[in-house]
């Protein structure tokens, strides 16, 4: 964390969880829409090029919607993210500054309808950012899994000599789909703290941003008692991720 910057450490901790909850919260309001007004998470023969609320399996049938990169398929719109993301390295609060939303909905419809729209004319680089964000929090289920929630919070509460060794195993159980995203994601979050001189993202403030989104958790038990057990188990997977995957 950065003193100077910060006069507070708990303080911006605490921005940053709630910041967290209120962006998680609206996701389970729209994914809770979009469930009323949808029928499959699949694209359907009449919308094809959806990209958003579609899990990764589907996605990956499709060379219309995954990029190939060397961890393996990864969706489209987050791979077309972090590109434009890594130009941008050292921009001062990089998932913490808010993006435009409407320009963040304007590249979304431009992605459902099978349009790709040139990132790197947006107005404000927060908003890809967002959108990275946004699609990560609109996948049917958290990329670490419904399932194995539980088993990768227990984690945290082991000697920390034996968290690595548990840790690679939970990760063995995610699908294979999961674990190609996952190792792209935190090649890409190591390689963003690598500038946090500038940006002000380490590998703490990633996790509290980020282990919503990647672990998910009931909204009562992660706002009031999960969510510093779930920022350790993010933070965990960056900083070990060499060793963990």
């Amino acid at each position: 964390m950065y003193d100077d910057d910060f006069d507070d450490e708990d303080h911006h901790e605490r921005d940053l969880q709630t910041s967290c909850f209120n962006g998680f919260f609206r996701s389970k309001q729209q994914s809770r829409h979009t469930k009323t007004n949808s029928r499959s998470h699949a694209p359907t023969p009449q919308e094809p090029h959806r990209h958003f609320g579609v899990d990764l399996a589907t996605l990956y049938k499709s060379e219309d919607l995954r990029a190939q990169t060397e961890d393996g398929h990864v969706p489209l719109v987050a791979f077309l993210c972090v590109q434009y993301l890594r130009t941008v390295f050292n921009l001062e609060g990089l998932f913490r500054v808010s993006g435009t939303w409407g320009e963040i909905n304007t590249l979304k419809a431009s992605f459902e309808k099978g349009i790709i729209p040139n990132l790197s004319t947006c107005e404000n680089p927060h908003s890809i950012s967002g959108l990275l964000d946004l699609f990560l929090r609109e996948l049917p289920e958290p990329l670490l899994t419904n399932k194995l929630y539980e088993e990768f919070l227990s984690v945290g509460d082991i000697p920390e000599e034996q968290k690595v060794p548990a840790m690679k195993m939970v990760i063995k159980k995610l699908p294979e789909e999961n674990t190609q995203f996952l190792k792209y994601m935190l090649r890409f979050f190591k390689d963003l703290i690598e500038h946090s001189a500038q940006n002000k993202m380490d590998s703490r403030n990633l996790s509290i941003v980020f282990s919503p989104i990647l672990l998910g958790g009931e909204l009562s038990q992660l706002f009031l008692t999960r969510w510093k057990i779930q920022a350790s188990i993010i933070e965990l997977l960056i900083n070990s991720s060499d060793e963990i995957l």
